[in-house]
């Protein structure tokens, strides 16, 4: 009965002109450009404001073709390849974002809602209720994007969408390839495996590829089975030596063509073997694994060392915190930020916020005298007298979801509150005038810019 009411869903609904140019205003004008089109947002709208319509009537017809996506390499830390992200044109952007919105309301059931911290709390509740020993299995799955069947893939699709232009259009979006500049001209479109990543529709289409084995291992192989993405966690009251094989078959029995990555597969009993899982170390209390803690230390140390050389030559500051007042301000803003986060639409975004489910809360005393006796040492008081507390922050968290410590940049609604913030972070030319719209668009790419920033500050989760 379900999936007959998601067949109800017509896709006109959000393929049309209106979706798309609501979409697009919500979306899309306030963020950057990116992809190989080199467009911004409103030189994108310019030209295309009157072809909307046709857009939409092309997607609708099956027949739009998405152009090359621009590849991104993001590096994943020593000896290990890149990952390869795909980044689509604004005009594509566009497209994709609202055929997310569409597969999600097609396949409700298939988004993944837990952010990483809650499901580190749904493991501290498990061991909580454990009496005895609870014994894991951590793994992933080997290129797990780039192994997914297309033919299988759209199988599932095609369950719940009956409408075959939009089939065509899903597949086009899937097998269009990715290119750098140096290579697209002998990019070769035809490929039976692996859909992009990056895209907006990327996620879903995971999702529901894996869905039936996420059902079956949810209930028939462990007390408590995890994933985030590719990153697996089964945990039981009982050891179970075959259950890697038994995930092999379920993998084959259901055609899903994926292989577990065989260095990554660990089991043991938690508490005595190691077990690292979305960036924490779980034992018998829950940590921020140990690289992360350094790779983190290692940021706010080369921030403090900025600050350090500025402060004592004032020919190297840039020229909108030549002044000692606006100094001290901007760094006490960026300092506060790296240690406590910020909000942005009401989810909190930084480091601490994205560890916020330890239970060794003695670490962060230990960090802080780090950050405070050692870091910081140095500092114009001006500054460190005004620094947060990481175990401060951490109370602020669960206690206030923040409370005054982690900047809410929610509060700034006004186009002065947002002029007054940019130029206070050096975004601004004070000599130059701004309309209203540049000073949105700009406080909105600082925003991406610090969101970025921020999950490069946590460090490698898997």
């Amino acid at each position: 009965m379900y999936i007959e009411n998601m067949k109800d869903i017509n896709s006109s609904y959000y393929i049309n002109a209106n979706y798309l140019i609501d979409y697009f205003n919500n979306q899309i004008r306030k963020k950057k450009g990116g992809g190989r089109d080199h467009l911004t947002p409103e030189k994108f709208w310019a030209r295309y404001e009157e072809e909307i319509g046709d857009i939409a009537s092309k997607c609708l017809q099956g027949q739009y073709k998405f152009s090359l996506y621009n590849e991104k390499l993001v590096l994943k830390g020593r000896d290990k390849k890149p990952r390869v992200l795909s980044i689509p044109s604004i005009k594509d952007r566009l497209v994709l974002g609202v055929l997310n919105d569409y597969l999600s309301a097609v396949f409700e059931d298939c988004i993944h809602r837990d952010v990483p911290n809650v499901i580190i709390d749904r493991i501290k509740l498990y061991l909580k209720v454990q009496k005895g020993s609870t014994y894991f299995l951590r793994t992933d799955f080997t290129d797990f994007y780039g192994t997914i069947d297309i033919s299988v893939l759209m199988s599932k699709l095609s369950e719940r969408i009956i409408d075959q232009n939009i089939l065509n259009l899903l597949f086009t979006a899937i097998t269009t390839p990715t290119a750098s500049d140096s290579n697209y001209k002998s990019i070769k479109k035809s490929k039976s495996k692996g859909i992009p990543q990056g895209l907006a529709i990327s996620n879903i289409l995971a999702a529901i590829y894996l869905k039936s084995f996420d059902e079956d291992c949810g209930v028939k192989v462990s007390d408590l089975y995890l994933r985030y993405v590719d990153d697996i966690l089964f945990l039981d009251s009982k050891t179970n030596e075959h259950l890697l094989d038994i995930l092999k078959n379920e993998i084959t029995k259901k055609n899903l063509a994926l292989s577990f990555s065989e260095e990554k597969c660990k089991a043991g009993i938690i508490g005595k073997e190691p077990l690292d899982f979305l960036g924490y170390s779980i034992g018998h209390k829950i940590f921020i694994q140990k690289k992360n803690v350094t790779s983190f230390i290692s940021r706010v140390a080369s921030l403090a060392s900025r600050c350090i050389e500025e402060y004592n030559h004032e020919y190297k500051r840039p020229l909108f915190i030549r002044e000692d007042t606006s100094f001290f301000k901007f760094y006490i803003e960026e300092f506060n930020m790296m240690l406590s986060g910020f909000k942005v639409d009401r989810h909190l975004y930084g480091w601490l916020p994205y560890y916020q489910s330890i239970t060794d809360v003695a670490s962060l005393y230990g960090l802080d005298r780090v950050v405070r006796y050692r870091i910081l040492k140095g500092i114009p008081e001006e500054i460190s007298s005004n620094i947060h507390s990481l175990v401060d922050t951490y109370y602020s968290i669960h206690k206030k979801s923040g409370g005054n410590l982690v900047k809410d940049l929610d509060e700034l609604v006004t186009i002065d509150e947002k002029k007054h913030f940019l130029a206070h972070m050096g975004r601004l030319d004070k000599n130059k005038l701004y309309s209203d719209n540049q000073i949105i668009e700009y406080f909105n790419n600082y925003i991406d810019f610090i969101k970025k920033r921020s999950m490069q500050n946590i460090g490698e989760q898997s």
